[in-house]
């Protein structure tokens, strides 16, 4: 039977995982691969630890700041702009910005009049804006 021991993930490589993750792995390939190139540390080790404390730290604050996006994204979902004229990413920008108190980039606005602009906060999480147009 192999012997396994725990490591912690330094670089993020396909194969084995994450950086800041905890992995069981045959002894032999901790000692021949993943060591000698620096891939991993020993998670008993002061080092292992914090890292894989800090991995942790870092997923937590990136669910948080998900869940705000998401919040935030649900309130500004389907924001109607009235206007009679053509209207510049900027304007809508601006619009959303004093009508939710956010600040948003104008990079953050994805699509156009005819099918609709939407924005973009992060991978999975945006919220459709509708313009209407009125007529002059």
């Amino acid at each position: 039977m192999k012997k396994k021991i725990e490591v912690v993930i330094l670089k993020t490589e396909k194969e084995i995982g994450g950086k800041g993750e905890k992995k069981n792995v045959a002894l032999g390939y901790a000692r021949n691969f993943l060591f000698p190139k620096n891939l991993a540390v020993l998670y008993d080790s002061k080092l292992g630890k914090k890292i894989f404390n800090q991995y942790q730290e870092k997923i937590k604050e990136q669910e948080k700041k998900n869940q705000e996006l998401e919040s935030l994204a649900a309130k500004i979902n389907n924001f109607q702009i009235k206007t009679k004229k053509k209207i510049s990413k900027t304007e809508i920008k601006e619009k959303i910005e004093k009508e939710f108190k956010v600040k948003i980039k104008t990079t953050q606005i994805l699509g156009n009049l005819k099918l609709g602009y939407r924005i973009e906060f992060a991978p999975n999480i945006s919220s459709n804006i509708k313009i209407l147009q009125e007529e002059k």
